[in-house]
């Protein structure tokens, strides 16, 4: 694990502030749990901190480096969203390259060889035990 720094971090959706001026440092191995009601920004803050989000303004440093304008797949972090949710209408390849370049390849091995009977099913017909699997790709 890296240490995770923002620096004046916000986020607007047209005329709403989804996330203003956040500014937090996470030591490398230190847990750091963001708690507040519906709507005010905790998983934006972690859509922006994975890449999956562009912040208005201010900037992400990820062991160090700064990685505000770096994709998904090039900042080596994940994001497991609490419920589960997957999206009903793509299969589990199109499910497993979110936030990714567009090749399978960069799917390990063996997370392959666990999906490969699935990857072209849709995600409302998995059982729990593959919705997790894809979930955790």
């Amino acid at each position: 694990m890296s240490e995770v720094e923002l620096k004046r971090l916000s986020k607007s959706f047209g005329n709403l502030t989804a996330v203003d001026d956040i500014s937090l440092s996470v030591r490398d191995g230190e847990l750091l749990c963001l708690l507040g009601p519906s709507g005010c920004g905790k998983s934006t803050t972690m859509r922006m901190i994975s890449g999956l989000e562009t912040p208005t303004s201010g900037v992400v440093h990820i062991g160090g480096h700064d990685v505000t304008e770096n994709p998904a797949y090039e900042r080596d972090t994940s994001m497991v969203f609490q419920d589960w949710a997957l999206f009903p209408y793509k299969t589990v390849q199109q499910i497993c390259l979110v936030g990714r370049s567009n090749e399978l390849h960069l799917l390990a091995p063996w997370q392959l060889i666990l999906m490969f009977s699935c990857l072209m099913s849709h995600s409302q017909i998995l059982t729990s035990g593959f919705e997790r699997r894809c979930k955790l790709n």
